[in-house]
């Protein structure tokens, strides 16, 4: 075997793809023996020529061969004619077929183009199914919510007539509710109204004390002043004894020797009597001032706890007006009504 025949041939290279679409599928071999033997080891499927000029053709079927008759020269010549005019017409044919291939590439080139441009429609197409495949199943998606919106919007519809009637219900216990607060309120605005009266007497009572104290404290005061005075006095009088004493002490060691000094003596004595006198006086006098004095820081003392209890009542009513009403004693004066003074008829 030499090879296949578009390798044996030598053509411009614009032309080897004809050459191969014309010879590339024909074997050489160099005699027909050499081709049988080929044929037969490849079941007879090949086409191949000899040097001969033998065509084997698949299937086994043998033709031709070659004419060698080298004398005749007018038949070599006539064969040369032949010969060429089948060249021209083979290279008319080549150059037709080049055409017809160049017109191929470009149809080629249109179809591809157009191919391209289908699959760029194709693929806008399949965006456009998926685009509405996806629309589709948004809408179905919506659909079933939709569905179970309206599901839940029947639930809840139910829920509201329950509720409905649950109000109903309510609504009647939150009116015996309002009564009961009306009634409370009513109750409210009579106990404040008691309180204010407790507490306006209570805070008369308490400016009575507080007076009370002012007089007790300004007589206290005056007390501890007499006190001072009299002890001032004490002081001198325990001065002027202490004085008198000693003169005694000289007229007693003079004493014997005139009558005139026995009278002064007399007197002396006399003066101290009335002395001791006014001294035991004073002293009884500052024993009821200091008996006094307890007396009244007693009562100072009982008025200060009855301000203190006054005061802690006072903020127990606060406490029991915010516990029982949530209102405070100055929100509950706002609401005080001027023409309701009668205790007795407000707790009617």
């Amino acid at each position: 075997m030499l090879g296949l025949a578009n390798t044996l041939v030598h053509t411009k290279k614009e032309y080897n793809d004809v050459a191969l679409s014309m010879l590339g599928r024909i074997v050489v071999v160099d005699n027909v023996d050499n081709a049988v033997t080929i044929a037969r080891k490849y079941g007879y499927g090949i086409r191949m020529v000899t040097l001969e000029g033998e065509l084997l053709v698949p299937g086994g079927a043998i033709s031709g061969g070659a004419f060698k008759n080298n004398s005749n020269l007018l038949g070599r010549r006539r064969e040369m004619e032949e010969l060429q005019k089948k060249i021209t017409e083979a290279v008319e044919k080549i150059d037709a077929l080049q055409q017809e291939i160049q017109d191929t590439k470009e149809k080629r080139n249109s179809l591809r183009t157009e191919v391209e441009t289908l699959k760029l429609t194709l693929q806008s197409e399949f965006i456009k199914q998926n685009t509405a495949r996806l629309a589709v199943t948004s809408a179905r998606e919506r659909q079933e919510e939709y569905h179970a919106d309206y599901d839940a919007l029947k639930q809840e519809s139910k829920e509201l007539e329950m509720q409905e009637s649950s109000i109903g219900a309510e609504r009647e216990q939150i009116k015996i509710e309002l009564e009961r607060s009306l009634t409370c309120e009513k109750q409210a605005e009579e106990a404040i109204a008691r309180f204010e009266l407790e507490l306006k007497d209570k805070r008369a009572e308490e400016s009575a004390q507080t007076e009370e104290v002012s007089k007790t404290e300004v007589a206290v005061e005056k007390i501890l002043q007499q006190t001072d005075f009299e002890q001032q006095n004490i002081d001198r009088v325990i001065a002027e004894k202490e004085r008198l004493m000693g003169e005694l002490s000289e007229i007693v060691r003079e004493i014997g020797n005139s009558t005139e000094s026995e009278k002064l003596l007399a007197e002396d004595l006399a003066k101290k009597e009335e002395l001791t006198a006014k001294q035991k006086n004073f002293f009884t006098e500052r024993e009821e001032l200091s008996e006094q004095m307890n007396r009244l820081d007693k009562e100072v003392y009982r008025l200060n706890a009855q301000i203190e209890r006054l005061k802690e009542s006072i903020q127990n009513q606060i406490d029991y007006m915010w516990n029982e009403y949530e209102i405070t004693l100055h929100d509950a004066a706002k609401l005080r009504d001027e023409n309701m003074t009668d205790l007795a008829a407000m707790k009617k």
